[in-house]
């Protein structure tokens, strides 16, 4: 899910990259999952854009509403806005 916060990041979305992040934290806390090199490479500059463009307090409060979601609520959200843009407009 972290290309998709990326992704949202690169749009502007700020708010939503950083729930994505924070649903993808909660998630790896639960799994013990670890991000590899090349994807903190790849992802920690758009996540630090992302984070100079919040204050504080509005990214943690994304980032714990994010991390308050189910995997499945995580997933859906996150792939919510990239079907709409899949499917183009109408």
């Amino acid at each position: 899910m972290d290309i998709l916060a990326a992704a949202a990041a690169s749009r502007g979305e700020v708010r939503r990259a950083a729930r994505i992040w924070g649903a993808t934290a909660g998630f790896r806390e639960t799994t013990d999952v670890i991000p590899g090199r090349d994807e903190r490479e790849l992802i920690g500059p758009h996540k630090a854009a992302a984070r100079a463009r919040l204050d504080k307090a509005a990214w943690n409060e994304e980032w714990e509403w994010g991390r308050s979601m189910t995997l499945d609520q995580a997933v859906d959200y996150a792939l919510d806005d990239a079907a709409k843009r899949a499917k183009g407009p109408r």
